[in-house]
Formats: C-alpha cells, structure tokens, sequence
C-alpha cells in the first residue's frame, strides 16, 4: 500500500514541504519548490474523535520550509550542521553574586560603564543565588572577549555569549501508531502507574493547554518571550507535552505518563505560528530553568541543544546537583559523529539518542561518549495545536519519552532519588547494536525491577493488558 492509500485509510493528511532553511520542521502547508534538489512528504493527523476520522480538506499546519534530505523512501527534515550555536546579535549574559536586586543593579551599570556596554535586562535566579544580567554590545567590539574580561570583575559569576540554542527535530513519513508503550514496558507498567504526584518541567516553546489529551495536564505556563503570551499555536511544546503526559482522551493519543502533572516555560520563541522553526536565547533558557526549579519539579525536559555556555551550564548543573532535579536532554540530531550538543553533553544530565520502532539507532541522532541513554524517537504519535496530532523525529521527543518513563520510576518509588532512579533505568535499558558503543533502550519494566517493584509489570498477563484510558 502506498504513503498515500495509507493515509487516506487512516484519515491522516500528507504535506509536502519544500526547500531547506536554517531550523527544524517537521510538517508543512504545501508550498512551491525553491529548486532544491528533492521533496518529499511529512504526515500531520487531523483531529479526531474515536474512529470518527476528520474532513481532508483542513489546513495543514503552518510554516515555511525545513531542510530536507531524502533517504530511500522517506524525507527527512534536517537541521543546518550545527548553526544552533550562532549568537543573539552583540548580547552578554552574566551571572552577578549580589542577589540583592538594588547591589546587583548598581553593580551591573556600574560594569557597563566600565567596558561600555548597555544593561538590557536583569532577573533574579532564585535556584542559584544570583542575578542575570544581559549587556548588550553598542559597536562593533566582540562579545567574547568582553565575556571573558568580565570573567575577571569582582562579584561576576560567570558571563557568556547570549547564545540561541534550537531544537533538534527531524520528520518522516508515518510508519505507525505509539510503538513506543509497549516496546518499552510502559503499556504494562500502566496497569498501576501513570506518573501521578509527578512534577515535571518543560523549558520549550508553549504548550497548547487547550487540547484534548492536554487538558488538565499543565498545572502552571510562564512566558518569558516578549509579546508572545499567546502559547496555542506552538507546536514543539506542544508535542514534546503530549509525549510526556496526553490524557489519551476519546480515542486520542497517551503520553508515557498520563496522570504527571506539567510545568510548561516558554523560553523559546517560534519562527511562526505552528512551526517547529524556535530559537532559545540562552538568558531565556537560564531564566525557564532557575523558575521551573523554583517551582519544585522533579525532572526538567530540555529538548534543544547548542555548544556550550558557561551561563546555562552552570545553572543546569546546580539543579542537578544542589536541588536534586532530574535534567533529561536530547543529544542532538547531527548524526553520530556530529559535536557534541549542550546541555546533554553536561556531567549528569541524561542526554538521549533515538531508536524506531526496530530498536534501531536513528541514523541523525549524535553518538558521543555523553550519550547515556537511547529512547524511541522515530515516527512517534503525539499532540500539536489546533486539536491536531503528528507523527514526529528526533531526540527531542527520545528526551520526553524517557522524562514520562522517568516519572513512572519515581511514582513507584514514592519519592524521588535521582542517582538511584537513573541508574536503575541505565542498567535496566535493553541492549542495542551501536558501533563501538555499550548502550541500551530505556524498559520501564527492568528497571522497576532493579529498584525492587517487579511485581508492577507483572500486575497483569501480556495478553489481558489495554490501553488505559487517561488520568
């Protein structure tokens, strides 16, 4: 059967996208080809109720085009090598010891004045004990070497490059439907688990709160993109929430762990409406970590990635490591020998590479010696705005299947102790085949045993078990 016998089958809509630009999407509304070399086709699921299959003639989802790369019969939308790490046009940002708002400020223009700069904004980051402050560049002068000499000042913590990280996403053809609950133990797992209690943060885009198998699942949405309060029409939160937590509403689809309860910051600012195109200004993402662990999360699910800066590093290893959070990362989409992608690459992060539904390594996942973890995340069934649902690619989505199987472990565990949680899901992982490397898929159901709760996945036969309903 072809894509599109398939499709029509089933309901679901094909979009051809055209032309490579600078980000990641994965689903475009037909647009003319821009004399690249190849097209291909990207699945976008309309929205529907039960075995109610929705009207064909809907409007695809927004955006212009993502690069992409056609391997044997599949398109593939892939990110320009590495520009994830090219800077906010002549912007610091910096971390000040004084926590106190007034000593900061005056410490801060006292600063700008002195290698003249101007104060664009500051915040308190409450998580670390310290404040940000964004300097903006007015000439021509470089802003790392002004980074590093302010390195030298008294009372400056650190101070970097404002940097923009994006995601990493990739987009195929539709294959099939939640493989991942079952191929990781999670289908059984959900006969007495379903992340209830569970708080997880979300540092992304938005999260369209108004969907379906969304609703109820966001406890509390920050912004801190200027003139975007607006969340519905963001499409990477959206679907990285909907693979953490759907409810699985009427016939929708069932996040990992259905019953967690999510915190959603928008530090990361679509190109457009519906796009998956984002950039994450680095004083943007220090800021949505230090407010999702002040609001006491359990796990955080970072999706994106870029090269290192000493700003968000040392704001994510302190939630590591002073508040005991569980960071989960995706490892990049630059194939496997492609540079390593922070904040995955950092000391006690979980960064996660992506398998399909063969338990075989994606080939655009990064394969460096940081990577702890592989995790479906090829073609995988999710929620995107406008009550809408996608079959989507990447280790962004890999990270949000292993953060709901994260969940899961600490729910059964009662409580959360994260050296121990993780462990028992690295040594519990299956055995995969990557070339010069010991890795495994995550399997709920091994790891619940190591920690002493193997009798969960065996609450029920494989033949009796169902898909639960949401909640």
């Amino acid at each position: 059967m072809t894509r599109a016998a398939l499709a029509g089958a089933l309901g679901l809509m094909l979009i051809t996208a055209a032309g490579p630009t600078l980000g990641h999407s994965f689903a475009h509304a037909a647009t003319p080809d821009r004399g690249h070399e190849s097209q291909g086709t990207a699945a976008l699921v309309p929205p529907w109720d039960g075995a109610r299959r929705a009207p064909r003639d809907q409007p695809g989802l927004g955006g212009d085009g993502g690069g992409d790369r056609v391997g044997g019969n599949r398109a593939v939308f892939v990110p320009a090598p590495y520009e994830s790490g090219r800077a906010a046009p002549q912007q610091i940002v910096t971390l000040l010891a004084p926590r106190d708002p007034a000593d900061a400020d005056a410490l801060a223009r006292v600063l700008a004045g002195r290698h003249g700069l101007r104060v664009q904004s500051e915040a308190a980051l409450f998580s670390i004990g310290a404040t940000m402050v964004v300097f903006g560049v007015p000439d021509q002068r470089s802003a790392e070497s002004i980074g590093i000499d302010l390195r030298q000042e008294p009372g400056v913590v650190e101070s970097d490059v404002d940097a923009v990280e994006t995601f990493e996403t990739l987009a195929e053809p539709l294959v099939s439907q939640e493989y991942a609950l079952p191929l990781t133990g999670v289908q059984r797992a959900h006969a007495v688990l379903r992340g209830r209690d569970v708080l997880i943060g979300i540092v992304d885009t938005g999260i369209d709160t108004s969907h379906p198998d969304l609703r109820g699942a966001v406890a509390a949405s920050e912004t801190l993109i200027a003139g975007r309060p607006e969340m519905r029409s963001d499409a990477h939160g959206t679907a990285i929430a909907g693979i953490v937590a759907a409810r699985g509403i009427d016939g929708g689809v069932l996040g990992i762990a259905p019953a967690a309860t999510l915190v959603s910051i928008q530090a990361c600012a679509a190109e457009s409406p519906g796009s998956l195109q984002a950039e994450c200004p680095a004083d943007r993402v220090a800021q949505g970590v230090d407010l999702a662990v002040s609001r006491g999360v359990q796990i955080l699910n970072l999706s994106f990635g870029g090269p290192p800066n000493t700003v968000v590093d040392r704001i994510v290893l302190e939630a590591i490591l002073v508040h005991q959070v569980i960071v989960v990362a995706a490892a990049g989409n630059n194939g496997p020998h492609g540079p390593p992608e922070y904040p995955a690459a950092l000391p006690g992060v979980v960064a996660v590479a992506a398998t399909n539904n063969q338990d075989m390594l994606d080939g655009h996942s990064n394969l460096g010696s940081y990577v702890s973890l592989l995790a479906p995340g090829v073609d995988i069934l999710t929620t995107v705005p406008d009550d809408r649902y996608a079959f989507v690619s990447g280790t962004s989505y890999a990270a949000a299947v292993t953060s709901g199987v994260l969940a899961l472990l600490i729910e059964a565990e009662g409580r959360s102790n994260p050296s121990e949680t993780i462990a028992a899901l690295r040594d519990g992982a299956d055995p995969i085949q990557v070339p010069g490397r010991r890795l495994g898929r995550v399997n709920v159901c091994r790891a619940l045993s190591i920690l002493g709760h193997g009798d969960i996945c065996a609450a029920l036969p494989r033949s009796r078990v169902r898909r639960p309903p949401g909640g």
